[in-house]
């Protein structure tokens, strides 16, 4: 049976208001009463409820973390999970995930309704792809303060800094003598559903070479196996071939590296990679330099800015997080190459 605040009081021999002060952090009570309180409670097992704290101080202690069900706006990395519960975890607060339909988060009218029913302080928006304007527009006016993870927004979000860590692998390869640089992008089609990492890693890689007045050649949409395979093909062979190349994402890198061996090259003496990889996640082995995404640190620090805004209750300039760089084992260009 679950101990109470009134057999607590009788234990000890004090008052249930006493007991209540006490057990509640207020001050103005002797050590010995104190003393006698706290062991009372330790004793019986006293846990105090978590919904008479919630009436008293009109919160919760919970954070809503608010997913859509389709594949690419239900997806969050383990590290991020990880990041997120741990930061909530130092300001005393637990994460409550929860899932609702796609129309439901689009459709403006029932949103309101929604986040009153999840019976939380505040909300983290794991919405990346194609978000509805009805739904931004909804959380930001509502009185439920809202984070978003992952998203191109000029406050209230927490993103990794995928334009600066273009910038660190171009600048890296540039550093080793590479003058050559190609990128290849899997994704990024120039379509609504692009999420905004396609464009700011190619960016980044872009703007490195500008400044060494330098160009990047992009090649765009591995779509097939079959057209990987020539893409592939087409990009390292023949005049002009890149000495050095950086993907997206690491499965974009493998099929150039299966054209640069089956074409009798050697990686990393006759070629250079780079990728962009999830922390915890290796999808080759450690030859390409790598920029690792940092979500553990960016759900900490979305931890630390959704505690700010139920602090302050003000909207909070966007937070961009640094990628690692990893250099693994590239190597300059071969000598004799044309720059």
């Amino acid at each position: 049976m679950t101990a109470t605040l009134r057999d607590v009081a009788a234990r000890c021999g004090t008052s249930i208001h006493t007991v209540s002060k006490v057990l509640g952090g207020k001050p103005g009570f002797a050590v010995d009463t104190r003393a006698r309180v706290l062991a009372a409670a330790h004793a019986l097992g006293y846990r105090p409820s978590a919904f008479a704290r919630a009436v008293r101080s009109g919160r919760t202690g919970q954070i809503g973390l608010l997913s859509g069900t389709g594949a690419p706006s239900f997806h969050i990395p383990p590290s991020l999970l990880g990041g997120l519960v741990d930061g909530l975890q130092r300001h005393g607060l637990h994460l409550l995930p929860s899932r609702l339909p796609e129309p439901t988060l689009a459709d403006g009218s029932a949103l309101p309704s929604v986040l009153d029913c999840l019976h939380v302080d505040g909300v983290l928006v794991n919405y990346q792809f194609a978000v509805p304007p009805a739904m931004q527009a909804v959380l930001d006016k509502n009185a439920l303060p809202a984070l978003w993870l992952n998203t191109l927004r000029e406050h209230d979000c927490v993103r990794p800094d995928d334009h600066g860590a273009g910038q660190q692998l171009a600048t890296h390869l540039l550093a080793l003598g590479h003058r050559r640089i190609a990128y290849v992008d899997q994704l990024h089609h120039g379509g609504p559903n692009d999420h905004y990492s396609a464009e700011h890693r190619r960016a980044g890689c872009a703007e490195a070479l500008r400044a060494a007045g330098l160009e990047l050649r992009c090649v765009v949409g591995f779509a097939n196996e079959q057209g990987r395979a020539a893409a592939a093909r087409a990009l390292i062979i023949g005049p002009g071939r890149p000495t050095a190349v950086i993907s997206y994402a690491g499965p974009a890198l493998l099929p150039v590296w299966l054209a640069a061996m089956a074409a009798g090259m050697q990686v990393p003496r006759d070629l250079a990679l780079a990728t962009f990889e999830d922390e915890g996640i290796e999808s080759l082995d450690g030859t390409p330099a790598r920029a690792i995404n940092p979500w553990s640190a960016v759900g900490r620090c979305a931890a630390d800015e959704i505690v700010h805004r139920l602090r302050d209750g003000a909207a909070r300039t966007a937070v961009t997080v640094p990628f690692t760089l990893l250099p693994g084992r590239c190597l300059p260009p071969p000598s004799g190459e044309p720059s």
